[in-house]
């Protein structure tokens, strides 16, 4: 990865549905180097593109980022099933204080 992959991952960063041809004139390069390059990055799982939801637009008003303490030997089976749960966000396995953080949405 070099610094016109990088730019074009901080492009979309900023508007994900910038299209190929602003990238390209943005960046001084053609539309299908864009687009060659963007392939790239998607196909070997550098980035992904998504669409995130705003979390009051669904009628969650209130989010929390919540650590947990867990069992060692449950940690994995725990976080699977928070990421499993329709209101949760994010969810991180970690060292230190806490085994667990979540992040959720809740109405």
């Amino acid at each position: 990865m070099d610094q016109l992959d990088r730019a074009i991952i901080e492009i979309l960063q900023g508007d994900g549905r910038a299209s190929h041809a602003k990238m390209a004139r943005g960046l001084g390069v053609s539309e299908g180097t864009v687009r060659r390059r963007l392939t790239k990055l998607i196909d070997e799982h550098v980035i992904r593109v998504v669409a995130i939801a705003e979390p009051e637009q669904l009628g969650y008003h209130t989010s929390a980022f919540i650590g947990l303490q867990v069992d060692p030997a449950r940690v994995e089976t725990v976080a699977t099933q928070l990421a499993d749960l329709q209101e949760t966000e994010h969810v991180a396995i970690t060292t230190g204080s806490y085994d667990i953080f979540v992040w959720v949405n809740v109405a």
